[in-house]
């Protein structure tokens, strides 16, 4: 991370928004994305059309990582599910 990149997520759960150059999947937890230059350029433009949203710099948002130790807890719990069942 440098300051010429932000923490981009898509703005609505299940839309599929593209790097400009690779034209690999930005995660729906979100990734840093470079805000200059030309790739700076597609990435100002989407978060104008409300298709991705920006944080900070310095602060990713912390509800992507409490939804994943959710689901890992989840997992935890129906692994303990099924292995008791299995005991029966």
């Amino acid at each position: 991370m440098s300051a010429f990149q932000k923490w981009a997520m898509p703005n609505v759960k299940g839309l599929l928004v593209r790097y400009p150059r690779t034209k690999a999947v930005l995660p729906e937890s979100g990734n840093w994305v470079d805000w200059i230059g030309a790739d700076g350029r597609y990435w100002r433009k989407t978060v104008r059309q409300g298709d991705v949203k920006v944080f900070d710099e310095r602060q990713p948002p912390v509800t992507s990582v409490a939804k994943v130790e959710s689901s890992v807890t989840e997992n935890e719990e129906s692994k303990k599910r099924t292995r008791h069942k299995r005991e029966d």
